[in-house]
């Protein structure tokens, strides 16, 4: 299962997520967008590092934002991972049942917390 074979990306493409309004962040208007690494395609709605070794010092702490921020989704993940072991297993090969499983697993980690 890859981000390349999923509806998440199908809708992407067709401009179908993120149409969420922009939410005020310190006096910025931000849309929803996704974080992605160096694998993934830049696009409008999916933001990633910028590439290179002369960067400008903006486009440095660009790329710190977006690490910081990835490195928050992949905790999150981690701990999700630790607490449902079903999410570590091999076996979810079916994008659909995978998406239903995860979003339980989501769920039940609130709960858990509260």
């Amino acid at each position: 299962f890859t981000f390349n074979r999923s509806q998440l990306r199908e809708r992407l493409a067709n401009g179908q997520w993120g149409d969420a309004p922009a939410k005020d962040m310190h006096g910025q208007q931000v849309a929803p967008y996704l974080v992605g690494d160096a694998a993934f395609s830049l696009t409008a709605k999916l933001m990633k590092c910028y590439d290179g070794q002369n960067l400008t010092e903006q486009q440095k702490k660009f790329n710190y934002c977006v690490i910081r921020t990835r490195r928050v989704v992949e905790q999150s993940f981690g701990r999700l991972k630790g607490r449902w072991h079903v999410l570590v297993d091999n076996f979810l090969r079916d994008p659909e049942f995978t998406t239903d499983i995860a979003l339980v697993c989501c769920a039940l980690h609130n709960v858990c917390e509260r």
